[in-house]
């Protein structure tokens, strides 16, 4: 039987890096067990992609005092699961993803957790040979445009070879403004 130190290694790798995680607000919202694989670097996981966008939606009728908008984000991550495959061999193609978004709360900073919803699949590519799994968010509400701007929002996969991360550790992916 053949075993492969990688996934040991990649785990006592990222418990020494978690210390400088972008996301964490306080000790009392990271939940450090959960954390498995910590990608390094944009570039070192290669097949996750996303797009984060924040708009004003019209939501009534404006009223004195009150604006006739909120604030909503909505996230959509794409994934190649053969290219993720090449990176964790264990990695059987059965992600879900999640993506945590900044809020303000009493002035500080917290981080809510949003479940991405499947999508289905997709074809990519000069020939269409790349299948690609689309996850999104759905309407996130709550938000305000000076976090999501300084913070961007991190972006991860739960899978059975671990929790897959989209970025390292101060680079979330950042927010565009419609």
């Amino acid at each position: 039987m053949k075993l492969s130190i990688l996934p040991a290694l990649a785990l006592s790798f990222s418990m020494l890096t978690l210390a400088g995680c972008a996301f964490q607000a306080d000790d009392e919202t990271a939940d450090l067990e959960s954390i498995d694989i910590w990608s390094e670097g944009l570039t070192a996981v290669s097949g996750i992609t996303t797009a984060a966008t924040y708009q004003e939606v019209v939501t009534g009728t404006p009223t004195y005092g009150y604006p006739a908008t909120s604030p909503m984000l909505t996230i959509h991550v794409e994934v190649d699961d053969a290219a993720l495959r090449k990176q964790f061999p264990a990695f059987d193609g059965m992600e879900s993803a999640f993506a945590l978004v900044p809020k303000q709360n009493n002035g500080a900073v917290v981080w809510e957790s949003v479940a991405l919803t499947w999508k289905g699949t997709t074809l990519k590519g000069y020939y269409g040979q790349i299948v690609i799994d689309i996850h999104e968010s759905g309407s996130v509400w709550g938000v305000d445009w000076p976090t999501l701007q300084a913070n961007g929002v991190a972006v991860g996969l739960t899978t059975n070879a671990g929790t897959i991360w989209a970025q390292a550790s101060g680079q979330n992916w950042p927010v565009v403004k419609k």
